[in-house]
């Protein structure tokens, strides 16, 4: 008589290619998530479209350059404190320098002297909430069996 069942090797190795690609799919899921829009699905909001255009994935904190910066960008708690990957971790970033007042909201004058009344937005948190869901939307694309 023939073994038929599932090849425990066979189906082992399935899952272990699985969890490999999990990390980098959902950090790409994450950064695309960030990048979409208000008004197409996505919390980002939208003037001239370089908010959403400025979401960068690396493997450190942006850090920026120029008076008053020299600091980690602090807009995005580094994607949701870090998304895990393999060999470290991965920031999902908006670069667009403007993003944690837009973000937040400012009232003041920035170094520049400009003046600004401005409410915040929260889109990021929004983004980070959807976090879950937007896992279980690539595990579910993952090939498990």
């Amino acid at each position: 008589m023939a073994f038929t069942g599932t090849d425990p090797v066979a189906w082992a190795k399935r899952q272990k290619r699985a969890i490999n690609v999990l990390p980098a799919r959902l950090v790409e899921a994450f950064a695309n998530a960030m990048a979409t829009r208000v008004g197409v699905g996505g919390f980002t909001p939208v003037d001239t479209g370089n908010l959403s255009r400025s979401v960068t994935i690396s493997a450190s904190p942006i850090m920026r350059d120029g008076p008053g910066y020299n600091s980690p960008v602090r807009q995005d708690y580094r994607a949701a404190s870090s998304v895990a990957k393999g060999d470290g971790s991965a920031y999902v970033s908006y670069k667009a320098i403007y993003a944690h007042r837009v973000n937040y909201g400012f009232v003041g004058t920035d170094v520049l002297g400009r003046s600004y009344n401005q409410s915040g937005r929260g889109f990021n948190e929004a983004n980070i909430a959807r976090f879950p869901a937007i896992l279980a939307g690539v595990v579910s694309k993952l090939r498990f069996e």
